[in-house]
């Protein structure tokens, strides 16, 4: 968390994301588990959602917040194609320092 409170980290080969306070006193909690993969996650500047790549079975990678009280999740940017990762790794920078439009994903230039 933005505080260093807390430490995300994949579980259960990515399909699950865990939450526990950096000091290590409490066991670890689930926080996001279905049955897509999930990787490359990150904090609100707030600390009170986690921002998340969620790959599918159609194999696209979409970006996901989760509520870091309850884990209640909801797309919050759904390709539309395969996209790359670089292209989902800009979207996830951009949205980490509040540039991401919810109307189109950012354009990479060479």
């Amino acid at each position: 968390s933005p505080d260093g409170s807390r430490i995300a980290f994949p579980a259960r080969d990515g399909f699950d994301w865990l939450v526990r306070g950096a000091d290590g006193a409490e066991p670890p909690r689930l926080l996001v588990s279905d049955d897509a993969i999930k990787l490359l996650g990150d904090w609100s500047p707030d600390g009170a959602e986690f921002v998340y790549t969620r790959i599918d079975g159609a194999a696209s990678f979409d970006l996901w917040i989760a509520r870091a009280d309850d884990g209640s999740a909801r797309p919050l940017l759904v390709s539309t194609h395969m996209a790359t990762i670089a292209e989902v790794e800009d979207a996830l920078g951009a949205l980490c320092f509040g540039h991401l439009s919810s109307a189109s994903p950012p354009s990479r230039s060479s």
